[in-house]
Parts: C-alpha cells; sequence; structure tokens
C-alpha cells in the first residue's frame, strides 16, 4: 500500500510539471519523423539514433490516439518502472524471508527513487537507462550467489541491459563494474557466459547494424559535427566534483557506509559499484547536467535504503544501543539526502512561468525559433503553447560550441576551419528557417543574442520585420514578434 501510494503521488507530481527540456525536443524531433522528416538531415542533433527511436513509438502511439506524446511518454516511463522494479524483485526472489517492515517499506522506497526522485530528470534518456538496467543489476547479485534463474528472465534482463548501453555507451561502465565483482566473487568465467550477456550483445549488433541502414546521415555528418563541436566542451573536473548535486550523493553514500553490515552478500555492493560506473560516466561526459548525476544518485540511495530497513526478521538483527543509534545515522542520512537530492533534481528551469506572457503577445499555437545557445530557451516552452518549432536545431548550440572552441589557442588550423564553416552553415541555416518558417516569436537568450544578430547583416536582415515585445531583464531573455504590416494609404 505505501508503494501504490507513492506511484499516486508521482503520478500528481509529473503532471503537474512539464516536462524536461531534452525529451521536449526529442518529442518534437519525433514528430518531424513521422511527418516524413529525413534524421540528420532535416533537422540538426548531436544525440545517437537511439534518443531518437526510444520515444518514437510512443510519440507515435500518441498520435494514433490522439493524446499530446508528453502523456504517452510519462505513461511509458511509470510503466517501465514498474517493470523494473517487479523484474528485479522477481529475480532477487526479494519477498522471501524478509521482515513485514522490509515488504512494505522497500517498494515504497524504491518508487520514491524511482519516480519522485527524479523530479525534472523524469523520463530522461539517463532515467530510462538505469530503470532498462535494474533487473539486470538483480540478475548480477543471484549469479554472484551462484543461484539458479529462468531462461525467460535471464534474456529479458539482457535485454534490457543492451538498450540501457544503446541509449548511451557510456553507461557500460556501470555494468562492468557489477560483472568485475561477480567473477571476482564466483571466481569463474562461465559466471559470465550467461544467455542474459548474449540477449545484451544481440541488442547492440541489431542497433549498430541498423545505423548505416536508417540513419546513414548521423555517420556522414551528425557524428562528425558533435565530435568537432559539442563533444570536446567540458567542465573543469573540480566543478563536475564539486557541484550541489555531490552533496546528496556524498550523504548518502555516507549512510551506506554508516550501517557498517556485509556487504558483499547483499545487493548493496552491486548497486554501489553500477553507482560508480554511472558516476565514472557522468564525469566522463564532462558536462554537469542534472540528470546526468541522477542515475549514481538513485543507486546509492537504493542501497542506503536496504541497510536503512530491517530487511530481515527483527529476530536476526544485532541489538544494542550501538546498532539502534547506527541504525537511527542512517535513517537520517537517507532522508536527508534524497530531501536534499529531490531539491537538487527539481532545481532546472523549464521555462513554464513565461508561458503566459509568450501567450499574451504571440498568436495561438506560435511558430518560434531562438537566438540562443541552450535548447531550454525554446523548449518544453513552444510545446506548453501548443507551438510549432521552425527551426532546424533546438538552437544555436553549433554557432556556441563552436566559438567556445575556437577560444582555444592549441587547436590547429584545419580544425578552426571545420569550426568556421560549421558556424556558418549554423548562421545560414537560422536565416533560411526564418524566411522559411515565418516565426510568429523570435526567443532571444543571453547578453550577447542582440549582438550576434548585429554582427551578422544577413541576420539582421532576416529579422528586420521583428520588434521587441517582452523582456526579463534578470533572466536575460526576450521576444521579439512581427511587427504589424503598415496600413494601406488610400
Amino acid at each position: 500500500m505505501p508503494a501504490f501510494l507513492l506511484f499516486a503521488v508521482a503520478v500528481v507530481q509529473h503532471a503537474l510539471s512539464p516536462i524536461n527540456a531534452d525529451t521536449s525536443w526529442l518529442l518534437t524531433v519525433c514528430e518531424r519523423v513521422l511527418d516524413g522528416a529525413v534524421p540528420y538531415v532535416d533537422f540538426v542533433e548531436t544525440n545517437p539514433p537511439a534518443s531518437i527511436l526510444i520515444y518514437l513509438p510512443w510519440a507515435a502511439l500518441a498520435r494514433a490516439l490522439a493524446i499530446r506524446p508528453e502523456l504517452a511518454v510519462a505513461a511509458a516511463t511509470f510503466g517501465l518502472a514498474a517493470l523494473s522494479l517487479f523484474g528485479a524483485a522477481r529475480i532477487l526472489a526479494v519477498g522471501r524471508g524478509l521482515s513485514p517492515a522490509a515488504q512494505a517499506l522497500l517498494p515504497a522506497g524504491a518508487v520514491f527513487v524511482l519516480l519522485i526522485l527524479p523530479a525534472k530528470a523524469f523520463a530522461q534518456r539517463e532515467h530510462w537507462a538505469l530503470l532498462a538496467l535494474l533487473p539486470m543489476l538483480a540478475l548480477l547479485q543471484v549469479r554472484a550467489e551462484r543461484a539458479g534463474i529462468g531462461l525467460g528472465a535471464a534474456l529479458a534482463a539482457g535485454v534490457g541491459a543492451g538498450i540501457a548501453l544503446a541509449i548511451k555507451p557510456h553507461f557500460a561502465a556501470a555494468l562492468l563494474l557489477p560483472a568485475l565483482f561477480l567473477l571476482w566473487r564466483t571466481r569463474s568465467i562461465r559466471s559470465l557466459l550467461q544467455p542474459e550477456w548474449a540477449a545484451a550483445l544481440a541488442v547492440l549488433a541489431l542497433y549498430a547494424a541498423s545505423i548505416p541502414l536508417v540513419f546513414p546521415a548521423y555517420l556522414a555528418d551528425g557524428l562528425p559535427l558533435a565530435v568537432a563541436t559539442y563533444l570536446p566542451l567540458r567542465e573543469p573536473f573540480a566543478a563536475l566534483v564539486l557541484r550541489y548535486g555531490s552533496l546528496p550523493l556524498a550523504l548518502l553514500l555516507a549512510a551506506v557506509l554508516g550501517g557498517q553490515r556485509p556487504m558483499a552478500a547483499t545487493p548493496v555492493a552491486t548497486l554501489l559499484l553500477a553507482a560508480a560506473g554511472f558516476y565514472l560516466a557522468y564525469l566522463v561526459q564532462g558536462k554537469g547536467f542534472v540528470n546526468h548525476e541522477y542515475p549514481a544518485v538513485a543507486l546509492v540511495a537504493l542501497a542506503a535504503l536496504w541497510l536503512a530497513v530491517p530487511v530481515v526478521p527483527r529476530s536476526a538483527i544485532p541489538s544494542g544501543k550501538e546498532a539502534a543509534g547506527r541504525l537511527l545515522l542512517v535513517r537520517t542520512l537517507l532522508v536527508t539526502g534524497l530531501a536534499i537530492g529531490l531539491q537538487y533534481f527539481n532545481s532546472v528551469s523549464d521555462g513554464g512561468d513565461l508561458a503566459k506572457e509568450v501567450a499574451r503577445i504571440a498568436p495561438p499555437h506560435p511558430r518560434m525559433i531562438a537566438v540562443s545557445a541552450q535548447l531550454t530557451a525554446g523548449h518544453p516552452l513552444v510545446r506548453l503553447l501548443d507551438g510549432q518549432w521552425v527551426g532546424r536545431p533546438c538552437s544555436l548550440w553549433v554557432t556556441a560550441t563552436a566559438a567556445a572552441r575556437l577560444a582555444d589557442p592549441g587547436l590547429s588550423e584545419a580544425e578552426r576551419q571545420t569550426l568556421r564553416a560549421y558556424a556558418a552553415r549554423d548562421r545560414q541555416g537560422f536565416v533560411e528557417d526564418v524566411r522559411r518558417g515565418k516565426p510568429d516569436v523570435v526567443i532571444l537568450e543571453g547578453p550577447s543574442a542582440e549582438g550576434w544578430i548585429e554582427a551578422n547583416p544577413e541576420v539582421a536582415a532576416s529579422l528586420a520585420d521583428y520588434a521587441l515585445a517582452f523582456a526579463d531583464p534578470a533572466r536575460e531573455v526576450a521576444f521579439w514578434v512581427r511587427r504589424p504590416a503598415p496600413a494601406a494609404t488610400p
């Protein structure tokens, strides 16, 4: 019952909150694909095809049912979470031998961690990857205990792992570290020669083979563009480690270490190693995004939850003041870490508060484009207004990242020419999108937006018919709308 109640709370939470910017843009991309757009040709995107493929079925289903794609994706996320938890629990046979408190609180805590804690990271690719990987982590734990598992469960867990790795290859570390732990515990390579690995490899092979056949433009243009512009940009290592998101992670890790209970024979060690793998992926990506941190925080929270709840009958738990004090410490750190983590993952701005202002100055279902380095300038704002995004990219991220990389004195002349060519193409594409799409609203974000327009005569000419309609200096955002046509003279 506690798990069902928290599940209902999560439904209300996400019904009242706009979907995040990344998923919003990818849904726009999926709708364009359904309308016949050629991926990586008719729109500009850095993410590999898996980022489109995981949302495409839900965009198609939403169109068939005449509902909003956001609703279909949210429902799919809840369904995936329920399937993931059910599958992991069945693999672990977690109900047997647990105390009544554990049977009630463990599922409830898992629902909180997997559906409420992510907040604005809900339905992100990292969120889906974590949910897809959980049954495989449970299976690795069972294999370490040399317990048998059915072929169907093993294949299903392997398929989930393959999907998680297809979403982002960086997540291989979250699977590799627990696999090495399994190898260490069993001292036998046969523990890894199991059907789940064949299923995971089959999914990855099928996905890899489909890319040149279905998405040739990704290899020809999308991937080289990302490698030249987006991927090399990184936050300093100290900034990645010392972010506010490190505080809930540290508190939850302290809760685990404070438990001082044997971990090797419990899911705790497997969860911690997978969390370490996800955190390594966060560092490798180097962007410092909130959604990149979520899987590591969630897995450490699940490990702390296992130690905070008496998982065996009370008679089997060590008694005494020291044990009681340790349990209180674990629970206090767990609750504090979850509270701070929830605040952190909810701190991402979604621009929803600007929707009313844009609705006031624009016609219904406005056509929109942005002069901005960030996709958050227009997403999910354009979808909240049931508008249409007329730009081929989600923002001028190519121009921004090229400019940032050109500031590096260590670049070769060939690299500089490539970056200048990409920036010129981005600029020309913006002009073409404005002239073709005739946006009702142009979003300007950041102190350099107007300067960029003025510095490029062709861009300025394409926006000559637009004027300022609303500005929010505190957020460095402004909205231009088309000037009314001059009245005809008699």
